[in-house]
């Protein structure tokens, strides 16, 4: 079977490919690449009710990481729910959005937020 040629591709042709994908990888996870194009934006959408304390710790645990967001956005059902986030400092704008109470209510209040471009991670508040 050695040199049988699959498709277009010699089992070797395939086994070169995938070690170059590999390589490819390994590559990035060492050095990942640059942020995206300034026209895009990284934003954390994070929807809590009732935790405001855990959701400090997330909060300035996201300020550690070694890429920033471009913007947070906490969703809440009611302003007790932020804590004290609005008033604390970060490298990175925080807004605070009020909206009724679920996590699919407050998740698609999020989505109103962003624009067409921006690429969104939702993180639970703890």
């Amino acid at each position: 079977m050695k040199g049988k040629t699959v498709v277009g591709f010699s089992n070797n042709d395939k086994v070169k490919r995938i070690e170059r994908t590999r390589t490819q990888i390994a590559a990035n996870v060492r050095n990942p690449p640059a942020a995206p194009n300034a026209c895009y934006r990284v934003v954390v959408g994070i929807p809590t009710v009732g935790r405001a304390a855990i959701l400090e710790d997330t909060v300035k645990a996201i300020r550690q990481q070694k890429y920033l967001p471009d913007l947070v956005l906490i969703s809440v059902a009611d302003p007790s729910d932020a804590g004290a986030l609005e008033q604390m400092s970060f490298p990175f704008p925080v807004k605070v959005l009020t909206c009724r109470k679920g996590l699919t209510v407050q998740r698609n209040r999020i989505i109103d937020e962003l624009r067409p471009t921006d690429i969104v991670l939702f993180l639970d508040d703890d």
